[in-house]
């Protein structure tokens, strides 16, 4: 007996969703803007909890990474573009689209039945997500950045990173009996040439007295998974 179901490819005839997998797709969930940043900190949005996909945009230049938690006070970004940051919460499809039956478009199901909780895709959600990039750093070559072009068609997209997995921290050691200032940075910076977005940096780096560069590969091995992604609304 044949399968019945959806199939879609994108225009590099790479498939981008196939029913009969039965795994849902990526929509945000929620969403808005931050507060007010205050010595390069700010508050992660209420709501957003450990272990949420996390996804910030900034709407200039600037870096933003998770600022170190040690487990007391508030959550907090660090970011230097000091104006108005964009955040977004996201989530798969199933049991997130609640008005899935409402007006006309699309659904497609699992096969198991209709329901919220079988939902793979909808066009009843209200903003959808492209993965414009996704990989993994790994420091222990000693490579301290990577750089996604946005392409031109694509340069007035709103793009966001995820903020899982990246981190800035400030801290000291003793070098020669004297304290010296050390700078963990793993994060994103944001490029834009006349409000159009160029490329997202990936910045992995230890910097000490103000002075970069220096490589992860000297200090073992290092991970970590990122991604970019643009909303569609």
């Amino acid at each position: 007996m044949p399968d019945y179901g959806l199939k879609v490819f994108n225009g590099d005839n790479k498939l981008i969703l196939d029913s009969t997998e039965g795994f849902p797709t990526f929509i945000k969930t929620a969403g808005g803007t931050l507060g007010t940043v205050t010595s390069n900190a700010v508050n992660y949005p209420s709501g957003v909890t450990i272990g949420d996909l996390f996804f910030v945009r900034l709407p200039g230049n600037g870096f933003v990474a998770e600022k170190f938690y040690s487990g007391t006070g508030a959550r907090q970004l660090y970011t230097t573009y000091t104006g108005s940051q964009q955040w977004l919460k996201a989530d798969r499809t199933t049991s997130n689209v609640a008005n899935h039956t409402n007006g006309y478009g699309l659904n497609v199901f699992d096969g198991t039945g209709t329901a919220e909780s079988d939902l793979l895709f909808s066009t009843n959600a209200t903003t959808a997500l492209d993965i414009a990039a996704a990989g993994t750093w790994n420091f222990t070559s000693g490579e301290t950045e990577l750089i996604h072009n946005v392409p031109a068609q694509w340069s007035q997209t709103d793009h966001y990173v995820l903020i899982n997995g990246s981190v800035y921290s400030e801290d000291s050691t003793n070098i020669l009996g004297s304290p010296v200032p050390i700078i963990f940075k793993l994060g994103f910076e944001f490029n834009y040439n006349n409000n159009a977005l160029t490329n997202i940096t990936l910045q992995g780096s230890i910097e000490t007295n103000g002075n970069g560069g220096v490589s992860f590969g000297g200090v073992g091995s290092l991970f970590s998974s990122f991604m970019i992604v643009r909303l569609r609304s």
